[in-house]
């Protein structure tokens, strides 16, 4: 009776699937799902290979004659209305020569055109700082502001007048309060580093009963 019962036991247990086993079954059920994503995936990409969504169309007809229209035999139509290309290099290539055409080429120069004007460029920034200074009375609230707007308008002045394409212009304007006992006092300076033979400043100087300026142009070029 109890060796009965000891096989029936042994069998029940042999019938059981074990830990490991368990764990094999479901790390080969992963390899297979993964198996499956892989393949379906791989059947996506190459039914839609060489295939591309074409958003919108600006590439006009007469800057290039490789541009591709919509009339082309490589246009196709999707269901939605969308445009869809077969060809995505050769749209690639004319977007760049398109792009290419449209930037200018900047030529490298080592020396400029023109030279600075020190001299000229001196007595316009004088006649700015007059005809913006004059009657003006000191205020420490709008000093700042003043002196921004100054050195805009000096700099945008400059640059149209003067042909000055390869320089790059930085203006720097003080404006401070004229006071009896501050007269001969108020000393302004600068150091640069830059090419001496064609980096150059202008400097003017402008004063009333209320209120001084000092206002510096500097001109490096710009190769």
């Amino acid at each position: 009776m109890n060796r009965s019962q000891n096989s029936q036991q042994s069998q029940l247990s042999s019938s059981k699937p074990s830990l490991i086993g368990m764990i094999r079954a479901r790390k080969l059920a992963i390899k297979i799902k993964r198996r499956a994503q892989f393949l379906v995936a791989d059947k996506r990409r190459r039914e839609n290979c060489g295939k591309a969504i074409l958003i919108h169309h600006d590439i006009p007809q007469s800057s290039s004659n490789k541009a591709l229209s919509l009339n082309d035999e490589r246009f196709l139509t999707s269901s939605d209305g969308r445009l869809l290309v077969s060809s995505r290099q050769y749209l690639t290539h004319s977007s760049r020569e398109i792009e290419s055409k449209k930037r200018p080429v900047r030529e490298y120069k080592t020396t400029p055109d023109h030279v600075f004007p020190v001299m000229a460029i001196e007595s316009k920034i004088g006649e700015i700082l007059e005809s913006r200074l004059e009657g003006m009375k000191y205020s420490p609230v709008y000093g700042k502001e003043i002196s921004k707007r100054l050195a805009e308008e000096i700099k945008k002045e400059v640059q149209t007048s003067y042909d000055l394409k390869r320089y790059k212009l930085i203006c720097v304007v003080n404006i401070g309060e004229m006071k009896p006992s501050s007269l001969g006092s108020a000393r302004f300076g600068s150091r640069c580093l830059w090419n001496t033979t064609f980096d150059n400043f202008a400097s003017s100087f402008y004063q009333n009963s209320q209120v001084f300026a000092v206002a510096t142009l500097y001109a490096v070029y710009y190769e």
